[in-house]
């Protein structure tokens, strides 16, 4: 299949995952008013969320390795579908848990097999990883902002879970355009693929993400609850903020990709990190809401090319060291 297809497969279903993820943490302080929850329990659903997402990432690529990455990509689209449908007619907080799990899970799977057409199809480029991670800031980007909008009508709860069900049954569509048959690793391939966990930049590598993606969650998931609890902003000025985050990481996943290169991402890696850790002190101390915005705008566009960088930088490497 032609890596134009690909890219566009890949882009479409990266762009709605980011639209998936994102309706849920904005549509948060109306899921604590509907389900008359505590911010405990509001947790833990994005802890499930969060742990569906691991399992994934963790699980994913081995069972690619089994089933191929076009089956195990339709069924995280399948997931993200049930996912949306359940959050629209449901009523039980233990069957809105169970949707968050399906939701994190396509999340994680529908990640890894994107980035791995993608690295395959272009060999670890940079500014391929950006453009497709740039995707899902352009659905997360949009998520917010359609929902603010959905918002003022009637029935909204049903209209908004229900449009977001019908993108993901095109990601379920566009999945099923993928080649049949993959070829599957040998055992000799496993033991050649897993030297790797014995590298040490593999583990710096994966501590980094480790708390990109923790300190990533906890904005998205708690930015709009936040904002509105502490009186700074109303629910949908807190949601277009959201999106601002989002608009924002759309540029620096496009900046990421221009000026990426194999040679500078352990470099951009560790100034992505350093000045991320202060935007992000920045937002736990500041009370002013002009500020916060800054900060968060300013985080976001650091943190956008972080994990595309990580991910093809570990990829030169990999393949240097002779993977």
């Amino acid at each position: 299949m032609k890596k134009i297809s690909i890219s566009k497969i890949a882009y479409y279903t990266f762009s709605v995952s980011g639209m998936t993820s994102m309706v849920l943490n904005a549509m948060m302080p109306y899921i604590i008013s509907r389900y008359g929850i505590e911010y405990t329990a509001a947790g833990r659903l994005l802890s499930i969320l969060s742990v569906g997402n691991m399992l994934a990432t963790f699980l994913a690529g081995w069972i690619s390795n089994i089933l191929g990455k076009k089956i195990v990509g339709l069924l995280g689209a399948v997931m993200a579908f049930l996912g949306m449908v359940t959050v629209a007619i449901t009523g039980q907080y233990y069957s809105l848990a169970f949707a968050f799990l399906l939701v994190g899970i396509s999340r994680g799977t529908i990640s890894n097999v994107n980035n791995s057409y993608v690295n395959g199809a272009y060999l670890g480029e940079k500014k391929k990883l950006n453009y497709l991670h740039m995707c899902f800031s352009v659905g997360a980007f949009i998520a917010p902002l359609l929902t603010s909008f959905l918002l003022k009508l009637d029935n909204y709860w049903i209209i908004i879970f229900t449009i977001f069900s019908i993108f993901n049954a095109g990601s379920i569509g566009v999945y099923a355009c993928l080649p049949k048959a993959e070829k599957k690793l040998e055992k000799d391939s496993f033991k050649k693929h897993n030297v790797c966990y014995k590298k040490l930049f593999f583990w710096v590598g994966a501590l980094v993400l480790f708390f990109y993606i923790g300190i990533e969650n906890s904005i998205n998931g708690w930015l709009v609850t936040y904002l509105t609890d502490m009186n700074l902003l109303s629910v949908n000025k807190a949601q277009l903020l959201l999106s601002l985050l989002y608009f924002v990481m759309v540029i620096g996943r496009f900046t990421g990709a221009k000026i990426g290169s194999s040679d500078s991402g352990i470099n951009l890696i560790a100034v992505f990190s350093v000045g991320a850790f202060l935007l992000y002190a920045i937002i736990l101390f500041a009370s002013n809401g002009f500020i916060l915005m800054l900060a968060i705008a300013a985080i976001g566009f650091l943190f956008a090319p972080m994990y595309p960088t990580i991910i093809s930088t570990l990829g030169h490497l990999l393949k240097d060291d002779g993977f």
